[in-house]
């Protein structure tokens, strides 16, 4: 089946797709299918390439249109399969990029006279995401070109701002284990977005 058939099938036999959260859970599930099936089956992992969103939910923070802002330069492209968190370059376009990568990033205090923020200490995209949730209200979230131009102009570029997506479980659940094939003879590690099909969602076998 195709993973959307599959994922209905399940759904109306069972609860959903498996979700596998830990290392236990998929020595179960590779004991529950061995020796009855050899090749790729579906699981419930999915990556939404479009499923941008900011790291600040506050509804009050947002007018209407602005959390659909976005300030592309011929991107997203999801490189390799593993770009989750997006910096701004020195010119203010932004880029999708792996959340893994050293940053410094700008945060946003809701309550002070200079509401943006530079950190210089570079750090990944979730260690920055944490520190400004820390000492102020979050990583920077911007809704428009002013603000746009007013985080270049403050941080001078090659900053972590706050939009970033997540892969998920079918049932909606973030995922926090994966565990991804490395890269063998002829074939690249896992996962590798499809060889370059960055534009539609990418669902997970095992």
């Amino acid at each position: 089946m195709t993973w959307t058939a599959a994922q209905r099938y399940c759904r109306q036999k069972y609860t959903d797709l498996a979700t596998i959260d830990n290392m236990d859970e998929m020595k179960r599930l590779i004991t529950t299918v061995n020796g009855t099936y050899s090749g790729s089956a579906w699981i419930g992992l999915y990556d939404d390439v479009n499923s941008w969103r900011w790291s600040l939910e506050d509804n009050d923070f947002y007018q209407e249109g602005e959390r659909d802002f976005r300030n592309w330069y011929h991107e997203p492209d999801n490189y390799g399969g593993k770009q989750l968190c997006v910096y701004m370059d020195y010119t203010g376009n932004w880029f999708d990029i792996s959340c893994d990568n050293t940053l410094p990033f700008i945060c946003y205090d809701v309550n002070a006279t200079q509401s943006f923020i530079k950190i210089n200490n570079g750090t990944n995209w979730a260690e920055a995401h944490r520190y400004c949730r820390d000492h102020y209200t979050d990583l920077v979230n911007i809704r428009n070109q002013t603000e746009n131009q007013r985080i270049l102009e403050t941080a001078g570029g090659g900053v972590w701002i706050g939009l970033y997506r997540n892969r998920i479980w079918s049932n909606g659940q973030n995922t926090n284990y994966e565990d991804w094939r490395p890269a063998l003879p002829y074939s690249p590690q896992q996962p590798d977005n499809g060889y370059g099909q960055w534009s539609i969602p990418q669902c997970t076998a095992f």
